[in-house]
């Protein structure tokens, strides 16, 4: 292999090297903002796991506005109906009309619905609508917050409610494995933070060497350079020494 491209391929890697070390520090520099956020969200699941312990029941049961519903289908008909008067508020500005959950009410016409109050299992919940599409989403807020996007099924929605609390213990071993993830991800960046590049020295000695030969190199087609004129400017010479007499005097006359 030529010396240049060994150095080529040599730089590359320690190109490579240096940004690998600069990847290593980001990830230690930032490991203990992530640390404390993701152990805070370890404990706020916790502590929504015991609150939804403490208040769940063998039987269904959900508060809208005041009123106990002990009955899916009914619980349903009835938050459907908050979801349509919300959605078609939430569009008023946006000059659109919309046909969730087969609504043809006309945005321009809909009125502000009244605040929707509503507890599951201990935990409130709030409609907000989608920063992404135009569904509404249901917030459950306890130590942590959870966001559940609504459609237009009236049991369908009570289900995804349920579905929402019954994870929590699965959240929280996901958000545990992250937390083994970042540690094992810093330890590994300190094992190889700061390690040299294992190729330096072949490196400095190749470059060295060819930056020589570079050297050699353009001194040689300097004096190659320096021959042509010395040749040219000697032909010249000799050129005039035969050239007669008489027309040199001539020349010289002029």
């Amino acid at each position: 292999m030529d010396l240049d491209v060994q150095v080529e391929r040599l730089r590359t890697l320690r190109v490579a090297h240096r940004q690998q070390q600069y990847r290593l520090e980001d990830i230690v520099r930032h490991f203990p903002k992530k640390e404390k956020v993701q152990k805070k969200q370890i404990a706020g699941i916790t502590a929504d796991m015991d609150r939804y312990k403490r208040n769940a029941t063998e039987d269904f049961r959900i508060e809208i506005d005041g009123t106990a519903y002990i009955e899916r289908p009914a619980a349903g008909k009835i938050l459907l109906e908050h979801l349509q008067e919300f959605v078609a508020h939430s569009l008023m500005n946006r000059n659109k009309s919309t046909n969730f959950a087969d609504m043809t009410l006309d945005i321009a016409e809909a009125e502000p619905p009244k605040p929707l109050s509503m507890t599951l299992k201990g935990f409130p919940i709030e409609l907000r609508m989608s920063r992404d599409s135009l569904d509404p989403v249901a917030v459950f807020h306890g130590s942590q917050s959870y966001r559940i996007t609504m459609g237009a099924d009236a049991i369908g929605n009570i289900v995804r409610l349920e579905n929402a609390l019954e994870r929590l213990p699965t959240m929280l071993t996901e958000a545990e494995n992250e937390l083994h993830m970042l540690e094992n991800n810093v330890a590994s960046a300190r094992a190889e933070l700061d390690k040299p590049f294992p190729y330096e020295d072949e490196w400095r000695e190749k470059s060295a060497r060819l930056a020589e030969l570079n050297v050699a190199l353009n001194m040689d087609m300097q004096d190659d350079s320096a021959a042509v004129v010395l040749d040219d400017a000697m032909e010249i010479v000799e050129i005039v020494e035969n050239e007669p007499q008489e027309r040199r005097a001539a020349t010289y006359a002029r």
